[in-house]
């Protein structure tokens, strides 16, 4: 935590928190006790992300245009259908864009590796290195 005021109130909390534990002989109790503390008060201050299952290469223009073809898709007029049919081919147009581009941008930082006999390079292959 790098926010020193999220810090304060992250730390204001656990003590708030672990004053209130009362008296516990199990320990397994006491732990689990703990340990849920602890998760809600991060999800309470911090938040919880879900990671999102997606390709590197898909940038947020097409999320977004994804996003709003769903609105047409079960549309039952015309117009919502041709809208639907004309969001899907963009989309495509730019999902090959974007994936060409991202792994021509792959390709060359291996040639580079490569040039400069980097043993990063054997990393970058394996999709190891970011």
């Amino acid at each position: 935590m790098k926010d020193t005021s999220v810090k304060e109130q992250h730390q204001q909390e656990v003590d708030h928190e672990l004053e209130d534990l009362g008296d516990y002989k199990d320990p397994d109790e006491l732990w689990i006790k703990i340990k849920s503390s602890l998760e809600n008060i991060a999800d309470k201050i911090c938040g919880k992300l879900s990671p999102k299952k997606r390709k590197q290469w898909i940038i947020t223009e097409i999320l977004q245009n994804m996003d709003e073809g769903r609105k047409y898709k079960d549309s039952s007029n015309a117009e919502g259908r041709r809208k639907y049919k004309q969001l899907k081919r963009e989309i495509q147009r730019e999902c090959r864009k974007a994936k060409a581009e991202f792994y021509n941008q792959q390709c060359s930082e291996v040639e580079q590796l490569e040039k400069e006999h980097s043993p990063r390079m054997y990393k970058k292959g394996k999709g190891n290195d970011e």
